[in-house]
């Protein structure tokens, strides 16, 4: 009877050695998932990561485009105001052009001539300027330049641009000669 406990214990032994190898193995592979879930979770997490910048990133440049977008708008309001204030003031100076234009062709020649060629008046005695009929003469072109004002801000058809606030007068003036 020994024997066969000693086979028995043998066996037993035997049996415990395989039992402890088979657990031995299955923790090495219960190790070895947990090792490769634990790269598969750094893996995800390093992806979460870089998904994170990644949407940190997108999320600047959408910023950066935002606010490029509107500095973009503001310059190019700034320039349409700009582009209108400029425009508003060469309309001013052609204006003014026109008018100066105007009243030189009113001015006698001599005076004309001394304005357009840039030459200083000489000074004259008005005894040398002659009988008084050629004064006479000489002012009546004021007289004709301050009429063609007159009817150039009352007729929408002035000469350089008329059309002033009024207009009609012409209108108006051929409605009476019919009535």
């Amino acid at each position: 009877a020994a024997a066969a406990a000693a086979a028995a214990r043998v066996a037993a032994d035997a049996q415990l050695v395989g039992m402890r190898e088979a657990a031995e193995e299955e923790r090495r592979a219960a190790v070895s998932a947990a090792d490769g879930l634990r790269a598969q979770l750094e893996a995800a997490s390093a992806a979460a990561a870089a998904g994170a910048a990644g949407l940190q990133g997108a999320e600047q440049a959408a910023s950066r485009a935002t606010a490029e977008a509107a500095a973009e708008k503001e310059r190019r309001a700034v320039a349409d105001e700009t582009a209108h204030a400029l425009k508003e003031e060469r309309d001013k100076l052609r204006d003014e052009l026109s008018l100066l234009h105007e009243r030189a062709a009113k001015l006698p020649q001599r005076f004309a001539a001394g304005l357009l060629l840039g030459k200083p008046m000489p000074e004259e005695d008005p005894a040398d300027l002659g009988p008084l009929e050629q004064i006479a003469d000489a002012h009546l072109g004021n007289i004709a330049g301050l009429a063609s004002m007159a009817v150039a801000k009352l007729s929408p058809f002035g000469w350089f641009g008329g059309g002033a606030e009024g207009g009609g007068a012409e209108e108006e003036a051929a409605a009476a000669t019919r009535a």
